[in-house]
């Protein structure tokens, strides 16, 4: 990609590009703007309890919640 890129910014110099990647295209003109990776954990637990939850309705339709299975279920998830 790095040289399909220069390519066409040398056959058109007016236009311009941005790209987006995990390293550097080493390209003329390049200029860097590095960005930290964004944060998901809280969504990403959110996501392991939705499947945990799906997971044990599955194979336990009856399962229901009760005060004393919240402690394992925060356990797991």
């Amino acid at each position: 990609m790095p040289r399909q890129v220069s390519e066409l910014l040398t056959a058109c110099p007016r236009v311009q590009a941005i790209v987006t990647s995990r390293v550097s295209l080493k390209v003329y003109g390049e200029q860097e703007f590095p960005v930290a990776p964004f944060a998901y954990p809280d969504s990403e637990k959110q996501m392991n309890a939705r499947i945990m939850k799906h997971a044990f309705y599955k194979h336990a339709p009856r399962w229901a919640t009760t005060n004393s299975s919240k402690h394992g279920r925060k356990v797991v998830c």
